[in-house]
């Protein structure tokens, strides 16, 4: 069963984003991103989320819920985005949560073929109602790399994450980003090399650029 991945025709917006796998770094960036290029954050919903613990004791039981709950919380931030019209960066797009979660815990069993049906349904209504990023940071990390920031975070729910499911996750990144990157410019940052918080020049050139593009479409 494919999924809903029919935003090609959707025009681009003037915000920002920042995608990647789990424990990538996103909020991190965002956050800094936010306060240097002085514009308004969106942040992924995590600790709003009253399925995300559930979901990690059990996911066969808790995938629909939890991925309804961020579609439905996505979209909220992004039509808050077009309706103020004004530069932002987002923490993790509604693309994501289509073309990568959902459809790798379908994939995976976890989201059964009714679900899967009835989530890919809702977000084909969604989808012609968005925009697309102007530009998008991809924080791009080895699994091990994943592995290893998760456990320094230390939340709980997150410990016991599947390594299968941080690579399949990882796998639909990669093809993501490929397809992803002919609608709109992406910046990939490959994280197992380069430490946003330790690589000053980087990040100021990163910042520079956003500057720059901002600065551009105004």
């Amino acid at each position: 069963m494919a999924g809903p991945a029919t935003y090609f025709i959707n025009e681009q917006f003037n915000y920002l984003a920042v995608a990647g796998n789990i424990g990538a770094g996103k909020t991190t960036l965002t956050q800094r991103l936010a306060e240097d290029l002085r514009i308004q954050p969106f942040f992924e919903p995590v600790k709003e989320n009253p399925y995300l613990e559930d979901f990690y004791k059990d996911m066969k039981r808790w995938s629909f819920h939890l991925q309804v709950f961020f579609l439905n919380e996505r979209f909220k931030a992004q039509a808050k985005i077009q309706k103020e019209n004004i530069w932002c960066i987002q923490d993790r797009t509604i693309y994501e949560d289509i073309d990568v979660f959902a459809r790798t815990q379908y994939l995976v069993n976890a989201m059964n073929d009714r679900d899967y049906q009835t989530y890919s349904t809702l977000a084909s209504n969604i989808i012609p109602f968005l925009r697309l990023p102007k530009k998008m940071i991809y924080l791009k990390a080895s699994v091990d790399k994943l592995v290893e920031r998760i456990r320094e975070r230390h939340r709980s729910y997150e410990q016991e994450i599947d390594v299968d499911y941080l690579t399949r996750l990882n796998t639909h990144y990669n093809q993501w980003v490929s397809k992803f990157s002919g609608i709109t410019e992406i910046i990939t940052v490959d994280i197992d090399k380069i430490d946003l918080s330790q690589d000053n020049g980087f990040y100021q050139k990163l910042v520079e650029d956003l500057s720059n593009l901002m600065e551009k479409n105004n």
